[in-house]
């Protein structure tokens, strides 16, 4: 599915600016591989030899570190989610707003029914109306 970003007026694809930002993600893509990679093997360089007695690594050593780092510790899977949770894929989505624009008028809509509403459907479960106080830990 291609973004709305990249379709002309008319839905078309605008392949000038489709191939362009391919282009431009791959570049930066390789940018930031590189800059990570040279401070990578820095950090190394200046800490792991004086602290643990390791030898030094070149450019290629620690980038092959870095891939094989992130295979150990979670492949290269793209999740939407952070630390552990993955959002549903109906919100992680962020080229399609379909869903985004149902939540335009959310909060004029909770002003003006939503609190109402909810008030009636706790009163009715038998909770109170009144928030709940939040609970101070005693040190």
């Amino acid at each position: 599915m291609v973004c709305r970003n990249w379709r002309t007026e008319d839905g078309k694809i605008a392949w000038p600016r489709f191939i362009a930002s391919i282009i431009g993600g791959i570049l930066m893509l390789f940018a930031f591989t590189s800059v990570f990679g040279f401070v990578f093997q820095a950090l190394w360089n200046w800490l792991m030899p004086s602290l643990f007695h390791l030898a030094e690594i070149t450019y290629y050593e620690a980038f092959g570190l870095m891939i094989l780092a992130r295979l150990l510790t979670g492949g290269f899977c793209h999740h939407h989610g952070h630390h552990g949770y993955r959002r549903s894929s109906r919100y992680g989505n962020s080229c399609r707003s379909e869903e985004f624009e149902n939540w335009q008028h959310y909060d004029a809509w909770w002003n003006a029914e939503g609190k109402d509403a909810f008030q009636k459907f706790a009163e009715s479960q038998g909770a109170e109306s009144k928030p709940r106080k939040s609970k101070k830990k005693v040190t």
